[in-house]
């Protein structure tokens, strides 16, 4: 096989830092990818971020039922290739491909017939929000099945090791989307249309980037037979470990949905805000999100070979690096909120928002990446239950945290339930993980 990289031998610092550094890079790409969007589309108005910010919320969604064959691929993948059973490999790719293929079409065309219905759920009392809301997430919808398309092939090379492809691939698509952006939303005033328009094509061009380098570098998803019947019993393996990380992100996103009808009540502002924030804030959770890749991809690799101290030892160095992320994070929203969020916003009373909204989630930086790392290991020893029903719970706790609070402290109430929660879960996803992890991993007799 070529284009793919052996994790079960040679220093674990060295070759996890060679496979987290380019997820990470990727992972901020994607932050790139939105912040692009959302600075121009600030441009046109805070009504306009305040739309695209809760389609945005429809992307998650997407991107959280990706999860069924992502997380499902990326597991059985990188054991089976620790365990050098390369026909395995290849039938768990070809069944994930055309399960996530199915589940693709039938999402994006889902919310491309109904968008006004799901855009009601919102109450959104400003009709020209609601108008730019409508126009984009209908305009945006059939780069859904890409969306879905991309992070599959991503994975697949991501769980054997050959992360530099899927950093390189998805500069590409941020490139893209840097230059249709202000050419579509300013240059050709084509305003929230443009920034969907954008946005699709270029998951579009990413497409066709990773079909093109497959095959001109014979990347191991192009090498795969796909004229072959799938293998039910495999779809279904896929289907049990994807399921729980997908239905936990999904859940996160409805409660995230409900939280932003909750915003929606405070005006316009602090919706733009909380958008913008969000965003910001990603700095530390995609960052984490790319070692939780790394984790999952290094810990699956060693346990499928059997080499379950050395997964063990790979888990403690990302939690180690994640530790100085988080405390970095955390200072940088918390001393650097104003100018920061004035990079996005323009109106007064918004910068406010969201400088208040910045503050409120510093404080949970640290734990957040711990959780996130903590998710990536338990899916690495095939236990995606556990981190599932950790973020379930935490995540439900932030409604009634909320209106518990808001008769004291209002709007901020609510950011200061995301936090608090988040803390919850970091400590624990890091209890639990270190106490079931004795379960699979036998470490007194494994001495790599």
């Amino acid at each position: 096989m070529d284009n793919v990289v052996d994790l079960t031998n040679g220093s674990i610092p060295k070759k996890l830092a060679n496979l987290a550094l380019p997820l990470m890079g990727t992972s901020f790409l994607n932050m790139a990818y939105s912040l692009t969007d959302l600075y121009w589309v600030g441009t046109v108005g805070t009504k306009a971020v305040a739309a695209v910010g809760t389609c945005g919320l429809f992307w998650w969604l997407a991107q959280s039922i990706t999860l069924i064959c992502q997380i499902g691929l990326a597991v059985s993948v990188s054991q089976n290739f620790g365990k050098r059973d390369f026909e395995a490999v290849d039938s768990y790719i070809n069944t994930g491909v055309k399960l996530n293929m199915i589940i693709a079409l039938l999402f994006s065309s889902t919310v491309f017939l109904f968008h006004r219905q799901v855009l009601s759920f919102f109450n959104i009392i400003d009709p020209e929000t609601l108008r730019d809301a409508e126009i984009y997430l209908q305009t945006v919808s059939p780069g859904y099945f890409f969306l879905f398309m991309n992070p599959i092939l991503s994975v697949i090379l991501n769980s054997t090791g050959n992360s530099r492809a899927t950093f390189k691939i998805n500069g590409m698509g941020v490139i893209m989307n840097m230059i249709l952006d202000p050419l579509f939303i300013v240059s050709l005033n084509m305003k929230v249309f443009g920034a969907a328009l954008a946005t699709a094509l270029s998951q579009l061009f990413v497409f066709i980037v990773y079909i093109y380098s497959g095959r001109k570098h014979k990347f191991l998803y192009t090498e795969v037979d796909y004229k072959k019947n799938w293998d039910t019993r495999k779809a279904r393996e896929i289907l049990d470990l994807g399921i729980p990380p997908a239905l936990q992100s999904a859940i996160h996103c409805f409660i995230s949905m409900y939280i932003n009808k909750m915003v929606n009540s405070f005006g316009s502002a602090p919706v733009a805000a909380q958008s913008i924030g969000s965003q910001i804030e990603s700095i530390s959770w995609m960052t984490s999100e790319g070692f939780s890749t790394a984790t999952a991809t290094f810990v699956g690799q060693n346990y499928g070979a059997g080499k379950h101290k050395r997964a063990d030892k790979a888990y403690f160095t990302s939690i180690k690096i994640m530790t100085a992320v988080g405390i970095f994070a955390t200072l940088l929203l918390y001393f650097g909120r104003y100018p920061i969020i004035s990079l996005f916003l323009h109106e007064k009373e918004a910068i406010e928002y969201g400088a208040l909204y910045l503050m409120a989630l510093s404080f949970s930086q640290l734990f957040m990446c711990i959780e996130i790392v903590d998710s990536g290991a338990f899916s690495g020893i095939s236990m995606t239950k556990p981190p599932s029903i950790i973020g379930i719970t935490g995540n439900l706790l932030r409604i009634p945290l909320s209106y518990a609070l808001i008769p004291k402290f209002g709007i901020v109430a609510i950011w200061i339930a995301i936090s608090f929660s988040s803390v919850l879960k970091g400590i624990v996803s890091f209890v639990w993980f270190n106490i079931l992890k004795h379960r699979r991993l036998d470490l007194k007799k494994n001495a790599n």
